[in-house]
Formats: structure tokens, C-alpha cells, sequence
């Protein structure tokens, strides 16, 4: 959950805000711990090159480069996150085939926010098929792992009837 809230919170800071720190130590720290095998410094390696932490220029490449690794490394809060670049088109080019591949993934993980994303995916038919009866499985899925707003759109699939019996 406190790595989550970092990550959403990372995307408040520009390069012009972010804390000072020795950074070239710094990126090596983290580096190192990532060569090493601890994901979650890939991870919040790929995010200080997104923002450009490091040294005030955005690196998109680095980025996708440290989340990919951390993703890979079975880490479902960095394969959400690149699903999200790639949703979005955010520093790469966009793709909603490679998004969904990343939820699911991390929605398979244990990471519900996923869940739900892939599941918004096949409600509104955003690059994939559209699929009420996936897209409610995958919104139970993470509501019974208590991910409010996907109960809040289970319910309102419910009373529209879409995918679910009314």
C-alpha cells in the first residue's frame, strides 16, 4: 500500500520539486540494489528516471528500462505502472494490447488496482473487445479484494444490467 501511494504521489513532483539528494550516490544505491536483484529499487529506479529525479531530465528509455526489469522480476505494482505508460502512450508509444498483457499480469499478481484497469478496459472496449462478462469478473475480482470504486462499478453494471444479471 505505502509503495502504491509513492508511486502515485511520485507523479506530483517535477524534476524542479523533487528532493534534493547526492544523486549520483544515489542512482548508484539504487543501481546496485537493482543489479542485485531487489525489484523494488528497479522499480523506483525506472520512476526517479520518468520524472527525471536524477538529474532534472525526464528518461523515458531508463525508465521503461528499470520498470520493465522489476516487472519481469514479478513485481505487479511495476507492471501496473508500465501498463499505464503503455495505456496511455506515457514516454512510449501507446499500446493497449501490451497495457492488458501488463494488468493482467499484475492483476494475476495480487495487485487489484490492475484488475480493475483491464476490467475498464473491456467495459468500454478500449483497445480490446469490449466484454461485459470479463469486465465484471475482473471488477468482482478486485472488489472481494476490496477495491472500492471497481464495487462501485460492479454495482452500477449490476443495475444497468451489463454483463451481470439485474
Amino acid at each position: 500500500m505505502f509503495r502504491a501511494l509513492v508511486a502515485g504521489l511520485a507523479a506530483l513532483f517535477s524534476a524542479d520539486t523533487a528532493p534534493a539528494q547526492d544523486e549520483p550516490s544515489y542512482i548508484e544505491q539504487m543501481r546496485r540494489a537493482c543489479e542485485g536483484g531487489e525489484m523494488e529499487s528497479c522499480f523506483d529506479l525506472g520512476v526517479s528516471y520518468r520524472f527525471g529525479h536524477h538529474d532534472g531530465l525526464e528518461n523515458f528509455g531508463e525508465a521503461v528500462r528499470y520498470i520493465s526489469r522489476a516487472c519481469e522480476g514479478g513485481d505487479p505494482l511495476a507492471c501496473d505502472y508500465l501498463g499505464d505508460m503503455y495505456r496511455y502512450g506515457a514516454g512510449v508509444d501507446q499500446s493497449f494490447i501490451r497495457a492488458s498483457l501488463l494488468y493482467g499480469q499484475a492483476c494475476d499478481g495480487g495487485y487489484r488496482r490492475s484488475c480493475s484497469r483491464l476490467g475498464e478496459m473491456y467495459l468500454y472496449g478500449e483497445g480490446l473487445p469490449r466484454d461485459y462478462t470479463r469486465a465484471a469478473g475482473l471488477f468482482h475480482q478486485a472488489c472481494a479484494e476490496g477495491h472500492a470504486s471497481s464495487c462501485a462499478t460492479l454495482g452500477a453494471m449490476h443495475s444497468d444490467g451489463e454483463g451481470v444479471i439485474q
